[in-house]
This record gives structure tokens, sequence and C-alpha cells, in this order.
């Protein structure tokens, strides 16, 4: 029957639509993933680590810093680390 056919070309179309909608909105959400990365290049680091000759962990986007690289190197400042980075966001976002 001739309306078979036409329904399952229909499907065949839609389904081939939806995959490219799809694949259009993923790109673009890589795209504002990759936009909001910046330069992946030297002197743009979001974070550095100081062992010698004095120790210190910074982070560039918040100025948060710790002179016990240790603790950070064992995970132990990690959380304090993160809250000040989303702290810091935060207030850009209000402002």
């Amino acid at each position: 029957d001739n309306s078979w056919g036409n329904k399952s070309l229909a499907l065949e179309m839609l389904t081939s639509k939806l995959y490219l909608h799809y694949k259009q909105v993923n790109n673009n959400l890589k795209d504002q993933l990759v936009i909001g990365s910046g330069d992946n290049s030297w002197g743009n680091q979001i974070r550095s680590l100081t062992l010698q000759p004095y120790t210190l962990v910074k982070d560039h986007r918040c100025g948060w810093e710790s002179s016990n690289t240790n603790a950070y190197l064992n995970g132990e400042l990690l959380d304090d680390c993160m809250e000040s980075v989303l702290v810091h966001k935060a207030k850009a976002i209000n402002e």
C-alpha cells in the first residue's frame, strides 16, 4: 500500500530533521562553553602554584590565595578555592 511508503518516508524525514536540530543545539552549547574558556596561552592561567623559593597557590579569577600548598595538593583546600570563585562569579552577575 502506498500510504505505508509515504508514512515511512515522512518518518525518515522527521527523524533526519530532528537529528539535525539536536546536533545544531548541541554544537551551540559547545560553542558557548568554548567562548567562555578564554585564551589558553601562557600567562592566561586561572590558577598558579609556586613551590620554590616560597609556597603560594593563587586563583587569578578571584584573587583567592593560600600559602599552604601541601594542603591544596592533598585536596584539602579545593572547597575553599571553589567557594571563592563561585562567590566572585555571583557578585559579577549581580553587578
